[in-house]
């Protein structure tokens, strides 16, 4: 739809604004993933984006290509991402656990499905979630060329399945592989407000871990 030259500069505003509120947003996801690592002893942080396109380097002056089929999604890359945060042996050196996190700034499409160029078909943002999915899978051996093999599909749509059924709801039951090497929970990002309770949540996952997979994080 056309707008007036005045409409158009109140919508830029708009867009301003929004930039510098989702800069101050992600400052405070890096900070918080930072926290993580050094409170669970981890030796790597690392992140890609998971809800647009992944890209490498096309041109020496830039990673993305611009045409009629590139998205918008392309540009807003903190909408999903994925943190690694390494691996951890087992004493015995018999088994290793890999560590995720996943951040989902907003549930509005998972929990509709639809088309994702079109806005009207994710759900009413009041009516969606912010979310951070911790993951953890116990494996026999491997290291660092695993990197990234790890599918997280199926706990993330386990998850956030709860939230068709329970859309209130602000506590979830972890997500449990039938082989008990998976094990993944999922939390509001307002449960992460301050340093006292992120750092009850990460205990909680903790325990979680070492109850289900008979690891130590």
């Amino acid at each position: 739809m056309e707008k007036s030259l005045e409409e158009q500069k109140e919508a830029l505003q708009e867009v301003r604004k929004a930039h510098r509120l989702i800069y101050e947003y992600q400052d405070w996801v890096q900070s918080l993933m930072l926290h993580i690592k050094s409170k669970y002893g981890m030796n790597l942080l690392t992140a890609k984006q998971r809800f647009c396109a992944y890209h490498q380097g096309v041109h020496d002056y830039g990673d993305l290509r611009v045409h009629s089929a590139e998205w918008a999604w392309d540009y807003l890359q903190t909408y999903e991402v994925e943190y690694y945060f390494d691996y951890k042996s087992a004493p015995s050196e018999e088994h290793i656990l890999y560590f995720f996190v996943l951040q989902v700034t907003d549930t509005g499409w998972h929990q509709k499905r639809g088309d994702k160029c079109k806005l009207d078909s994710f759900e009413e943002a009041e009516k969606s979630h912010s979310v951070f999915m911790f993951y953890a899978q116990c494996t026999d051996g491997g290291g660092p060329d695993d990197t990234w093999k790890t599918d997280m599909d199926a706990a993330r749509d386990e998850l956030l399945g709860q939230l068709k059924r329970k859309p209130d709801e602000n506590e979830f039951e972890p997500y449990v592989n039938a082989g008990k090497s998976i094990y993944a929970m999922m939390f509001p990002m307002e449960c992460f407000a301050s340093l006292e309770q992120t750092d009850e949540k990460l205990k909680e996952f903790r325990e979680g871990v070492k109850r289900d997979l008979d690891f130590k994080l």
